[in-house]
């Protein structure tokens, strides 16, 4: 059916917006991630979990490759291949503009979509992901603000600014069912 890029900061609810969008039908899909990160539980989308090595020797597997920090990243083609063309909405968390820029490049049709969270949203979800590194926490919120600030909006087919997640999951549905339908 489509490629559905949803990006954000870091904390900006990717995660968030992507499963309440699976909660609302079978059509849509987290894409397979692949990474060489520990686990952080709950947050860990449709994400295998690899060493280095193996990450390695799959990498041919994997487009929109990335590494963030000390870790790898990057999404099974061939698993959002095969759901895509088996009419689902694969819904595919980004990262960064190059993602989403890559992402139109391999898929042309792909929706992009932007959820800007407030400067106070992200303030309180990366304070308390990083509550062990108050340091870290304050430079994954600067990091965030400046991308928001570069932000453009000839990039994206939609931006949806959210103070909570089911405002933005309520207005994607709605501005992609249309979009679908047109």
């Amino acid at each position: 059916m489509t490629i559905l890029a949803l990006a954000s900061p870091r904390g900006g609810g990717k995660t968030h917006t992507a499963r309440a969008l699976l909660v609302r039908g079978e059509h849509y899909v987290l894409a397979r991630g692949a990474v060489t990160r520990p686990s952080r539980g709950i947050d860990d989308n449709n994400d295998v979990f690899l060493t280095r090595e193996e990450f390695r020797r799959r990498e041919h597997q994997f487009c929109l490759r990335r590494v963030v920090g000390q870790h790898l990243y990057g999404y099974d083609k061939s698993w959002i291949d095969k759901n895509h063309s088996n009419h689902r909405i694969v819904v595919l968390p980004l990262a960064t503009k190059s993602d989403v820029s890559d992402t139109s490049s391999i898929w042309p049709h792909a929706i992009r979509v932007y959820v800007r969270p407030t400067i106070e949203l992200l303030r309180e979800r990366l304070t308390i992901r990083h509550l062990d590194d108050p340091d870290r926490a304050s430079e994954q919120v600067s990091s965030a603000i400046r991308s928001l600030a570069d932000l453009d909006s000839g990039d994206w087919d939609l931006i949806i600014d959210v103070t909570d997640n089911s405002v933005a999951v309520a207005a994607l549905v709605d501005a992609l069912i249309a979009k679908i339908s047109s």
